[in-house]
């Protein structure tokens, strides 16, 4: 049975379901998984061992899957996981085949509930089967990627949205400090942060591929970022997660992950997701309101030894 994913989304949004599809797959059985959306996850996706081969959507070849007047490619699948609007015209496209598997559901929740027991949700009728509600990936050696000779911390000091970025200065302020102690750093910069000027001496995975980044992940004392895709990868990997969280709602998306601890300060305004996946307009004073000092007591309680108060 040739199955077929549809997930269009970011990185975060697409670990976020790595559970779901895992139970889909063990439902369903498939001979084999097509991954239609962003190329880059989908390749991610390949690597990883949940998916076997991709289409990018962002090919022309693509277009008519969401048209009135799609091509027969569709019908050479009978097993289907779209995360998609139901009104969705590839949804509408894909149902005429009649497959015997149709899982569909919108990508976002409309309740505050966390976002992978939502996706999880779509399989609750299927009493029978069980899955690790913790998002996991295969890690490949690495060896392969990167080398460090002392203990290291990654940073990320980026996101998706700029409203929930902690200042660099403080990222580069508590680097400071963890250098000072011993360790080693290694900062995890996308294309968002390409104009970002990081401490020449650090060293710095930019644009990399996900898994050699997973692979790094995997291997650190460490990972400090904010509410990003990268920090739900560094959950995946299970290393210790330090998550800062301002405007997001982590009750919904904080990463989920064996050793996470969520960094957040009480605030006047509640979280901006007065409709999910929606910000009302920020000034970015929860975010603003975590110090460097709060920062470094929280990396003394989750390192396992102390590394002593902050500098002057």
């Amino acid at each position: 049975m040739n199955a077929f994913l549809y997930h269009n989304g970011a990185l975060g949004d697409f670990i976020t379901t790595i559970p779901s599809i895992l139970l889909w797959k063990k439902i369903t059985s498939p001979e084999s998984i097509t991954f239609f959306g962003n190329r880059k996850i989908g390749e991610f996706a390949v690597k990883s061992g949940i998916v076997d081969t991709v289409w990018d959507s962002t090919k022309s070849c693509y277009v008519s899957l969401f048209s009135s007047n799609p091509d027969r490619s569709l019908a050479n699948f009978s097993n289907f996981l779209l995360f998609t609007s139901p009104d969705s015209e590839l949804l509408k496209n894909i149902s005429q085949t009649k497959p015997e598997y149709l899982f569909y559901q919108k990508p976002f929740p409309e309740k505050p509930v966390h976002i992978v027991d939502y996706h999880i949700s779509l399989f609750s009728r299927y009493k029978d089967f069980d899955i690790p509600l913790i998002p996991q990936i295969r890690i490949p050696d690495t060896g392969t990627y990167f080398s460090c000779n002392n203990k290291y911390i990654c940073i990320a000091p980026g996101s998706g949205s700029s409203i929930k970025n902690w200042p660099l200065s403080r990222f580069i302020e508590t680097a400071d400090y963890l250098k000072c102690t011993g360790y080693s750093i290694v900062w995890i910069c996308g294309p968002a942060e390409d104009n970002l000027t990081i401490p020449d001496n650090d060293t710095i995975l930019r644009n990399a591929d996900l898994l050699q980044i997973a692979a790094v992940l995997s291997k650190c004392e460490l990972y400090i970022g904010n509410d990003s895709g990268i920090t739900h990868l560094a959950a995946a990997t299970g290393c210790n997660i330090l998550a800062l969280f301002g405007p997001s709602d982590p009750t919904i998306w904080s990463p989920r992950g064996l050793n996470v601890k969520i960094l957040q300060k009480p605030s006047i305004c509640p979280p901006c997701h007065l409709t999910i996946n929606s910000y009302k307009k920020c000034n970015r004073e929860c975010i603003l309101e975590i110090k460097v000092d709060d920062l470094i007591a929280e990396i003394n309680n989750v390192l396992p030894c102390k590394l002593g108060s902050s500098p002057d």
